[in-house]
């Protein structure tokens, strides 16, 4: 059991299992919708989401160890969110943190156009990612494992640690869940998604997730909770017609699917810099 679990810990630091659902244009209310898990090792130092001292227009969590982010939003609209692909390694002999990627777009001044030249310029220098970036109205979607890029057009799309419409269980589990309730809840509230981030199959206890996870990480629930490992924190974006974001984060202990810490913000989009060409 010692060396299954140390088999698990060496595969899992070579990744961190994560899943992004967004909805473009899908609500009457909310015409943008964001829901996320990050899932990583529970000793690795990250801050909460916050408006950052050093920049106070991002809003988001931070990693300690190399100083980016998985997803952020900005005053003036930016947004970005990235997953890392397991097993896609670089020959860089020094790769650069992928959550470089997410900061340098939100602390920026590149256009969507500009800043999908830098990221196909320079791929090769980052382990396998996928991102999401652009604005609370336009986003676009880049990886550096295939050689297409892809506009986000109105819709509802979920992105794990693969190319984006790759099958894995918890993506097509989110979006399918994500989607009745776009559907069905015209009074969206964001208890209600994060309903959706929290469903973790009880057929799966940690056995089964450590088994998965070693042999068949797409086969995982949308809620990661194992040993030491498993969903760290959950995120819910709304922006409202009128560019009133509501900005919620929950966070989790090991070993446990009740959140700890819950941070909410909110604040309105400045109009004249509300979309990024």
């Amino acid at each position: 059991m010692i060396i299954k679990f140390s088999i698990l810990v060496i595969k899992l630091k070579k990744f961190t299992v994560c899943v992004l659902l967004v909805a473009l244009q899908q609500h009457e209310r909310y015409p943008f919708i964001l829901a996320a898990n990050r899932d990583e090792f529970f000793n690795r130092p990250a801050a909460a989401a916050n408006f950052w001292h050093d920049n106070p227009e991002i809003l988001a969590g931070r990693d300690k160890t190399a100083g980016g982010t998985w997803l952020g939003i900005t005053r003036s609209g930016r947004f970005a969110a990235l997953t890392n692909h397991p097993g896609a390694y670089t020959n860089a002999p020094s790769p650069k943190s992928r959550g470089d990627l997410v900061r340098e777009f939100l602390a920026g001044n590149h256009s969507i156009k500009q800043y999908l030249a830098k990221l196909d310029q320079h791929s090769e220098l980052y382990d396998g990612y996928g991102i999401f970036f652009g604005t609370t109205k336009r986003l676009q979607y880049q990886t550096n494992q295939i050689c297409t890029d892809r506009k986000i057009t109105n819709g509802i799309y979920g992105l794990g640690n693969a190319v984006i419409d790759t099958p894995w269980l918890r993506v097509e589990e989110g979006i399918n869940r994500f989607s009745e309730l776009i559907e069905n809840e015209q009074n969206l509230r964001a208890e209600d998604v994060f309903d959706v981030l929290c469903d973790s199959d009880s057929s799966k206890p940690h056995a089964k997730q450590a088994e998965l996870a070693l042999t068949a990480p797409d086969q995982l629930p949308i809620f990661v909770d194992l040993p030491n490992y498993g969903t760290r924190c959950s995120t819910v974006i709304l922006v409202d017609a009128h560019g009133i974001v509501t900005f919620e984060e929950r966070s989790f202990l090991p070993n446990s699917r009740k959140f700890n810490i819950q941070r909410q913000f909110s604040f309105s989009i400045a109009e004249s810099v509300s979309d990024v060409a």
